[in-house]
């Protein structure tokens, strides 16, 4: 009985599948809000703003168009993960993906202005 309860509700391969899509669009975000910070030539914090405020509209897209607004059924572990741990799972963007937006704003801004 207690090895029932203990099992996981949710199938691996797909939460692989559903976590490699969310690195992906995490990805593409934070490299095209650089592109778009070094185009329009923003500086210091505005550019940091533009990343944040585009991870969070890509953030809120993924919860309501692609999760139902449950984003914990398709990011959870299947033990009990909190909405809360779901969303910043979503919103926090990772060392590499800040990297990736800080090369390709400072290309950009390099290469125009």
């Amino acid at each position: 009985m207690e090895e029932q309860q203990s099992a996981s509700l949710i199938y691996g391969p797909h939460l692989q599948s559903n976590l490699s899509t969310i690195f992906s669009i995490k990805f593409l975000t934070a490299v095209f809000s650089g592109a778009t910070a070094g185009v329009m030539g923003l500086t210091n914090l505005e550019g940091f703003f533009l990343f944040a405020l585009s991870t969070i509209f890509c953030a809120s897209l993924v919860v309501l168009l692609k999760c139902g607004s449950n984003p914990k059924l398709y990011l959870g572990d299947g033990k009990g993960t909190s909405t809360k741990a779901a969303l910043m799972q979503l919103l926090i963007p990772g060392v590499d993906n800040v990297f990736g937006f800080i090369l390709t704003w400072t290309l950009l801004y390099g290469v125009i202005h």
